[in-house]
């Protein structure tokens, strides 16, 4: 290894000594050509500064002596209106018209003023060229201030003013006139145009880019060309001209950067030598004066720049020759060294190692020295001496021969199984042979355990599919980017009613209603190949339309080199449907429980509320039958009866709501009691209500208390009209029910046995779904205080319950609400109402015992039977009362015995030994309250007089019969 690394770093070193020589003459070259170009170019650019200087300097004398000459007109003619002007100055008698056409006439030939103005010793104008400008005063111009403060000046040329009258840019020429006395008399102004410079200076062969400035010493910017009325009269005086100047130089040339633009430029200047104070300067933009000169240093750049990159082409040319030519075998030993697989050179003739790569010694433990001493044989396993006639065979075309099946030997003697790429080459001038080989000992036992773990899988892959194919629960693989279906198994095809074909043809998407997809497509981005996610409240279609709710467990799996979902489904309806059912029991089981304690407590209040009222009623029935008893305390007493019954009916629905209420069902025409019924409702209901009743022709009869659900359809047709304050319809309607083995009932508290339905509805207002649970608890109202007491319902439900039937209710918010009753058929034929008896009291002779607990009722009911006639003994309890029949002589003809009583013999026991004892004597019962027992086997407290005369007598001749 360190052998070949030795080379590869001489071959390298050799190869950069050579570039390095032609990179040193290339740079030497490039030095010294570029310091030779940049000399020559500086020189020629001095030069062409230097005669763009002179050539300005030119221009800047010619330019000072048309300027000269034109302040020398100017104070020429100035000087002879002088001479002309000065007596009408002195006088002031001057005719104004014939003077002011006179210096019209003079400026006509003078191109370079714009006016002539003579202004009198207090500035104000006596006479002008310009027209309308007699008698305007400038005064306050600094050229008329100077005139007068400085006696010794004659001439003076200003710095440009704008005239007042036209506003043009105006150079101001004055000669001060004075009297012989010395008096100042005024000025002569002679307005020179500051334009006409501009023509003068500009002459054929101007420099591009060149400008022309005059200016006092001072620094102020008389004229420019090209005007730039910007500039006149601002100091912009350049400092390297104003220190020359100011060194009293005439001439000169300079290089400076402009004060008015910032512009490098190179300036000639030149004083004029009448009137010393003004300054000439012609100044040119170094970028134009030095553009030929850049023109031919970008050809000299250019030329160098070529011959430089030929140079270096040719350089680089010679470079990658020699690399090529020393990197080729260097490459070839590089690849041969560096390459993983293990390969030898061999001489063709005598089979002897000439040269091994490392990857060869690592892989058969040999040292270099040692595989170089070795021939080719010396690697074979014992036995195996087929590669050496594949090398001849080799050697013999110059194409790579494979061969396989070859063993050979490590030098620790281990075998390995190898393959053998071979090939003729050119070793130096040796013919040999090119060898590489493979250790395919791991391949071979990776091809043999692949072969055991395809086996293994097609077993498993076999297993599994059979348990997919005979899983009770459909199974479904779908495709994760298409979600079309991949897999289906039987049981898929029994739940959907569809084809494997069938199925095999949709998507994931044809199994759901097109307004839960958008739901299920949110939900498929939870499903993970970690974790089962499991979809409740899914609903699926089956072929032929029909709905189902589903449960579905997800698993994201490879099915088929593909990434896939498997999807168990379940039909959970049943399972919904029964928990449904249960929760429907479950809420039935804790409205009993709530009704049983309601009716605990009801039962209890009832015995003793209703013997009070007994007590109260049976006195006033008493005090009524008084003979001479005043009609209006006899009315007042009738009030008192009143107030009883309806505190002994308020006591009633209290029972009713919790099913402890004593019926007296009988079989009733249903459709007889509503019509009957509805007279009463629509005088009650009131205009703004439409009644209709829609009674089935053949309504069967039901076995129910008349009087109760006559009180429960007027409760729910009261609530249906307060549902409706702003008018609507009310519908009563009846039908049969009649039960079908196997169909679903519409109600799941109705039995196997035949219903009539009578249902209420009502337009109104609805209620929402919470107020809708809470309907038919006690107390519960949606009504104002004082309108409602919260027990209609309750009571309509308490006494449907207790009758065998059912109730149900439907509401939607806005569209009305409809109550539905269930009751059972009756097999019995509908009776007669009777006909009301008359008001006698009917009377007797028999001996009554009365068997009661609360003393004042006991002794009530037996002052009330002896003014009946009756022979009236009394006992105070069960106990009691059977002594006193095994003391009497002879069994008494009727027992009138409460239910409820304290001690070990209740009413009901009481009666089972009378009855069994005495069976001759008639048995009556009478309570408050009395769970479980018939209202027409028992005297309901409280009651009238003339309702205890009818039941004993009733009683008695019953027994009789």
């Amino acid at each position: 290894m360190a052998t070949s690394i030795q080379r590869a770093l001489s071959a390298l070193g050799r190869a950069l000594s050579f570039r390095a020589r032609i990179v040193l003459m290339l740079v030497t070259y490039a030095v010294m050509s570029a310091a030779v170009v940049a000399v020559i170019l500086q020189q020629l650019r001095a030069d062409v500064v230097v005669a763009s200087q002179n050539t300005l300097a030119a221009f800047a004398q010619l330019s000072a002596e048309q300027t000269a000459r034109t302040f020398q007109n100017v104070e020429q003619t100035l000087e002879g209106l002088e001479a002309q002007l000065l007596p009408a100055m002195r006088s002031a008698l001057g005719d104004v018209h014939s003077l002011s056409a006179d210096l019209r006439r003079l400026i006509e030939s003078r191109p370079f003023l714009r006016a002539v103005t003579v202004l009198d010793s207090e500035g104000h104008v006596l006479f002008s060229s310009e027209r309308g400008v007699v008698g305007l005063a400038l005064s306050d111009r600094a050229y008329f201030i100077d005139s007068r403060r400085r006696p010794g000046l004659r001439f003076q040329l200003g710095t440009p003013v704008r005239s007042r009258t036209t506003g043009e840019w105006l150079l101001p020429a004055t000669r001060s006139v004075r009297l012989p006395s010395g008096e100042f008399a005024g000025v002569i102004l002679a307005s020179v145009n500051p334009l006409f410079f501009d023509r003068v200076w500009t002459v054929e062969g101007t420099i591009e880019g060149q400008s022309t400035a005059l200016w006092r010493v001072d620094g102020a910017m008389i004229m420019r060309s090209p005007f730039a009325e910007q500039d006149i009269g601002r100091t912009t005086f350049s400092p390297e001209l104003m220190r020359r100047v100011n060194a009293g130089a005439m001439q000169g040339t300079f290089e400076s950067a402009s004060r008015v633009d910032g512009e490098h430029r190179l300036v000639a200047f030149r004083r004029l030598a009448d009137f010393p104070v003004f300054v000439i300067t012609v100044m040119q933009t170094a970028d134009q004066a030095l553009k030929p000169w850049r023109h031919i240093a970008r050809l000299a750049v250019a030329g160098w720049a070529v011959s430089l990159a030929t140079l270096c082409a040719l350089g680089m040319w010679l470079v990658t020759e020699w690399n090529a030519r020393r990197a080729e075998h260097d490459r070839y030993l590089m690849l041969f060294d560096a390459n993983s697989y293990p390969m030898a050179v061999l001489d063709r003739a005598s089979r002897a190692v000439l040269a091994v790569n490392d990857a060869a010694l690592r892989e058969y433990g040999w040292s270099r020295e040692e595989a170089l001493r070795m021939s080719a044989s010396d690697f074979y396993a014992p036995g195996n001496a087929l590669e050496e006639g594949a090398v001849h065979e080799a050697s013999g075309s110059n194409r790579v021969r494979i061969v396989t099946g070859q063993r050979h030997r490590r030098k620790n003697g281990t075998i390995m199984d190898v393959e053998l790429r071979s090939r003729p080459i050119r070793f130096g001038n040796v013919a040999a042979t090119l060898v590489m080989t493979q250790n395919i000992t791991g391949q071979i036992r990776a091809e043999q355990e692949r072969q055991v773990a395809e086996e293994e899988l097609r077993e498993s892959q076999e297993r599994y599919r059979t348990l997919f194919e005979a899983a009770p629960y459909a199974a479904l693989v779908t495709d994760r980017e298409t979600l079309r279906v991949l897999a289906a198994n039987d049981a898929a095809v029994t739940l959907y009613g569809r084809s494997r074909d069938e199925l095999l043809a949709l998507t994931a998407e044809d199994f759901y209603v097109p307004g839960d997809r958008p739901a299920m497509t949110r939900r498929r981005r939870d499903f993970s190949a970690d974790v089962t996610t499991v979809l409740q409240g899914v609903r699926h279609r089956r072929r032929n339309g029909s709905l189902m709710s589903v449960e579905m467990a997800v698993r994201l799996i490879e099915y088929q080199h593909r990434a896939a979902a498997l999807t168990i489904v379940t039909d959970v309806g049943g399972r919904l449907r029964t928990e449904e059912a249960r929760k429907v029991a479950e809420e039935q089981l804790r409205q009993a429980q709530k009704m049983e304690v309601v009716g605990q407590l009801t039962g209890g209040i009832a015995h003793d509320f209703n013997n009070l009222l007994t007590v109260i009623l049976a006195n006033t029935d008493e005090v009524q039958e008084e003979e001479g008893l005043d009609p209006r305390v006899k009315a007042r007493l009738e009030q008192i009866a009143k107030a009883v019954l309806r505190a002994a009916e308020l006591t009633s629905q209290l029972l009713a709501f919790s099913r402890k209420q004593a019926l007296t069902p009988k079989a009733t025409d249903l459709n007889d009691l509503v019509t009957t019924t509805g007279k009463l409702l629509r005088r009650t209901l009131g205009g703004h209500i439409e009644f209709i009743v829609d009674l089935a022709a053949d309504l069967w009869p039901v076995d129910i208390d008349r009087a109760q659900l006559e009180t429960a359809l007027i409760n729910l047709c009261v609530n249906a009209r307060d549902a409706t304050p702003g008018g609507g319809r009310m519908f009563i309607q009846s039908r049969n029910i009649g039960y079908q083995a196997g169909v679903v009932p519409e109600n799941p508290e109705i039995g196997a046995r035949d219903y009539v339905r009578l249902s209420v509805t009502d337009t109104g207002t609805g209620m929402p779904r919470d107020v809708l649970a809470k309907v038919f608890e006690p107390f519960f109202t949606t009504k104002d205080v004082g309108k409602g007491s919260g027990l209609g319902l309750s009571m309509v439900y308490g006494f449907i319950k207790q009758s065998g039937g059912a109730i149900g209710i439907k509401s939607e918010v806005g569209r009305g609400t409809t109550v539905t009753l269930y009751l059972p058929r009756s097999d019995k034929t509908v009776e007669l109402a009777a006909a009301p008896g008359t008001g006698t009291l009917l009377t007797g002779s028999e001996r009554i015992l009365v068997v009661e607990d609360e003393p004042q009722v006991r002794e009530d009911v037996a002052r009330q039977l002896r003014s009946l006639g009756y022979e009236v003994a009394e006992a105070a309890d069960g106990a009691a009362g059977l002594a006193a029949f095994e003391a009497a002589k002879a069994p008494y003809d009727l027992l009138l015995t409460d239910i409820v009583m304290p001690g070990p013999l209740s009413g009901n026991a009481l009666a089972e030994q009378v009855r069994r004892r005495w069976p001759g004597t008639a048995v009556a019962f009478m309570s408050g309250y009395s769970e479980g027992t018939r209202a027409s086997t028992r005297l309901t407290k409280p009651f009238r007089k003339h309702e205890l005369a009818r039941y004993v007598r009733e009683a008695l001749d019953s027994a009789m019969n």
